[in-house]
């Protein structure tokens, strides 16, 4: 449940961002961050006694600067802080790292950032189709923010053309999040794999599996960065391999 002190904040800061916004109500925040009227309302009004983590980190997006959005995650969430911390230089600069990779953690932008981060790239017309309206919202939001730009063909696409995932934590959202973007009405199809493998191996053995990985690992993304291979198919591959038991790697190279 969400402290006292961390709502009052977050209704300070609402209600600050509709006074400096004249022009702009309660329905514009909840058309921007996809929180319902009610729930605005509430906090708004010190009725709210449990707002969830998602509704609050949507919420901070749009009603604070990236400032004191800094110093709030730090108070209230200081591990998603940590994680989003990002030094940003050169070009870089006027990117907001930090809201673009707490964009992550919602949807439907994390999902359009799945789709845009590519060499292809996504368009409109195939956001809207797997994500209806609401995808619209979340993309328009986006740009407006830069990060994500549109030519003149209607193309959806980043400058960057990859991932900004650079840690264990993160990766490990992403793959949580596949998890739940997974198809799996194309399991037993020529177009999806799952697999779920446990064993006890031993020390040889385990070295020879994280091998076979590795050079799955690469050979996988000289596959999918070769110029011959770009196309139109936005695909996944999430491969993780760990102990339960980390006190049984004694002896392992």
């Amino acid at each position: 449940m969400a402290s006292k002190a961390l709502l009052a904040e977050l209704q300070a800061a609402i209600a600050n961002y509709l006074e400096n916004h004249k022009n702009l109500s309660i329905q514009s925040i909840s058309n921007k961050t996809g929180v319902s009227y009610s729930t605005i309302r509430r906090i708004l009004q010190h009725e709210a006694n449990d707002v969830r983590d998602e509704t609050i980190l949507s919420l901070i997006l749009v009603v604070m600067p990236q400032a004191q959005r800094s110093q709030f995650l730090a108070s209230h969430y200081p591990s998603l802080e940590a994680l989003l911390r990002e030094t940003k230089d050169g070009d870089d600069a006027a990117i907001d790292h930090q809201k673009l990779r707490l964009y992550r953690f919602k949807d439907p932008h994390n999902y359009i950032l799945k789709l845009a981060l590519t060499a292809h790239g996504t368009t409109r017309k195939d956001i809207f189709r797997i994500l209806g309206e609401r995808g619209l919202s979340a993309l328009d939001e986006m740009i407006e923010d830069k990060f994500l730009h549109e030519d003149r063909t209607s193309r959806i696409s980043h400058p960057a053309r990859g991932s900004f995932i650079m840690n264990a934590d993160d990766i490990l959202h992403q793959v949580k999040k596949d998890a739940d973007y997974y198809d799996k009405s194309l399991v037993g199809s020529q177009f999806a794999r799952l697999v779920h493998l446990s064993a006890s191996l031993s020390p040889a053995a385990y070295s020879e599996l994280i091998d076979l990985v590795n050079d799955f690992i690469k050979k996988s993304d000289r596959l999918k960065e070769a110029p011959q291979n770009q196309g139109t198919i936005p695909v996944f591959i999430d491969v993780m391999v760990n102990t339960y038991d980390r006190a049984s790697l004694t002896g392992v190279s």
